[in-house]
């Protein structure tokens, strides 16, 4: 039974101006939480990965050496997709930037 409660450091906050009709800050709040030892309860982020196909995956010709010693020696590119709302369309939007003069 030596367990201390958590509770999260926003939702005590709330709850505790709303209980008092006064308005302290958390930081108030989270020092007297300390005080009395009680610990906010810490959540795990969500981890919102996209899994790549290996073939989709292209091998890694330029091995983060992003300098050229000429024009048109190296380009990079990306491809962007926009929804155009009511139409059901889709935009693609795809620069080419040469590593020589960063020019697009």
């Amino acid at each position: 039974m030596g367990r201390k409660p958590k509770y999260s450091k926003k939702d005590d906050h709330m709850f505790i101006n709303k209980l008092n009709h006064k308005s302290f800050s958390e930081g108030y709040i989270h020092r007297i939480m300390n005080i009395l030892g009680i610990t906010a309860r810490i959540r795990r982020k969500k981890v919102n990965r996209i899994r790549v196909k290996p073939e989709y995956t292209k091998e890694n010709i330029l091995a983060r050496d992003f300098t050229a010693k000429a024009p048109n020696e190296k380009w990079l590119t990306d491809v962007t997709e926009f929804s155009i709302p009511r139409d059901n369309r889709k935009l693609y939007l795809s620069p080419i930037m040469d590593l020589y003069d960063n020019s697009i």
